[in-house]
């Protein structure tokens, strides 16, 4: 089964896509909020996510109307109001856009087969108090994760491992534009602790937003920056150990 969020900007419709046979044919479902897919902030996710335990149940981290949850296969979606963070509500045509919810992930190993995930993870990248929230009952109820990092930091891309690590690479814009800051950090979601992963903590320009981890080969991630005018551009960066280490793959590349 294979989902799309779909729409190309606040003022559009938007809807959900489902093909049930890897693509070759599509359901349409409308949904009530927008997507703004070609909007600032185009860069984070992944915004829609499916329970691997329950997979009638998705999540979906909108723009402007907070956390978003389907328990029918995506065919119809609720706002999740027990989630702290409301959204600031849809702009007008003219008005800018926000970031809103960056990305859901759901930890696999917090549940069971036919039963819903019960930890789920959801960054917030608009200005706020708070922009990381963990669930550990399912959606019923949610709490801000003590000692997320600075406040003008915003979460990008999230990704958690099968040793319930996760992490999160940041930026102080929404991006594509105009981020001059950026970390990459990693939480131990069983003690709670947090450990700055940044490649270049001495990096004056740009942040981070691509993310992705190797399933196969624990402690083995990439990520990419953003808006890195130093030395000619961007780059992406890979380690094998968690962090501790670092090698820039950009100079392997040929033009």
């Amino acid at each position: 089964v294979v989902y799309a969020a779909v729409g190309t900007y606040h003022h559009g419709p938007a809807a959900m896509f489902r093909s049930s046979d890897r693509g070759d044919h599509w359901d349409i479902g409308p949904v009530p909020f927008r997507m703004g897919g070609n909007e600032e902030g185009r860069d984070l996710g992944e915004r829609l996510a499916v329970d691997p335990n329950d997979t009638a149940i998705l999540y979906f981290g909108s723009r402007h109307d907070g956390l978003q949850r389907s328990t029918d296969k995506g065919k119809t979606w609720a706002k999740v109001e027990s989630f702290p963070y409301k959204g600031l509500g849809q702009p007008g045509d003219r008005e800018p856009t926000l970031a809103g919810l960056s990305f859901v992930v759901i930890d696999p190993a917090s549940g069971a087969k036919g039963a819903p995930s019960k930890a789920i993870y959801v960054g917030v990248a608009d200005k706020a108090v708070h922009h990381l929230y963990r669930s550990t009952d399912a959606g019923v109820t949610w709490s801000e994760v003590a000692g997320e990092p600075s406040i003008d930091l915003l979460p990008g891309q999230g990704e958690i491992d099968a040793k319930g690590v996760l992490y999160i690479t940041y930026s102080n814009s929404m991006g594509p534009y105009g981020v001059t800051k950026g970390a990459v950090f990693k939480l131990d979601t069983k003690t709670g602790s947090w450990t700055n992963i940044t490649p270049n903590k001495n990096a004056t320009k740009g942040g981070y937003m691509g993310l992705s981890l190797d399933r196969e080969k624990p402690d083995t991630l990439v990520i990419a920056t953003l808006d890195l005018d130093e030395s000619g551009g961007d780059s992406i960066y890979r380690t094998t150990d968690g962090g501790a280490h670092w090698q820039d793959i950009r100079p392997l590349s040929k033009r």
